[in-house]
């Protein structure tokens, strides 16, 4: 039996630090019933993974912070529950998410702090 975070049911919040995972969150690691989510200082963070974010129906929040290889959002979206998103010291990422003219724009303009 694989060991995830999915196994704590009542949490809500989270804060992940210091990855050195190139895609996350891998399918079914995280709680459905998370609210909150903090990435932070992944360096070597390509991706977020569709399939890893895609159950999560109850996030409202996510931010990203210090993950300087990560391009872009998984295809399919981010989850439609998310009312907010915060990027930060995520160079690549950021310049996609530019107000207007970042292709990921039209994805996030609702939700980016």
């Amino acid at each position: 039996m694989e060991w995830g975070l999915q196994t704590l049911p009542f949490l809500r919040t989270l804060q992940i630090e210091g990855c050195e995972k190139e895609r996350f969150p891998e399918e079914r690691f995280l709680p459905s019933t998370l609210t909150s989510l903090e990435i932070w200082g992944f360096p070597n963070l390509k991706s977020l993974d569709n399939k890893g974010l895609q159950h999560l129906t109850s996030l409202e929040t996510l931010d990203i912070l210090k993950c300087e290889k990560l391009k872009s959002f998984p295809k399919q979206g981010l989850p439609s529950s998310l009312s907010r998103l915060y990027i930060e010291k995520c160079p690549l990422l950021k310049k996609r998410c530019q107000r207007d003219k970042g292709k990921e724009w039209p994805n996030v303009s609702h939700i980016l702090a």
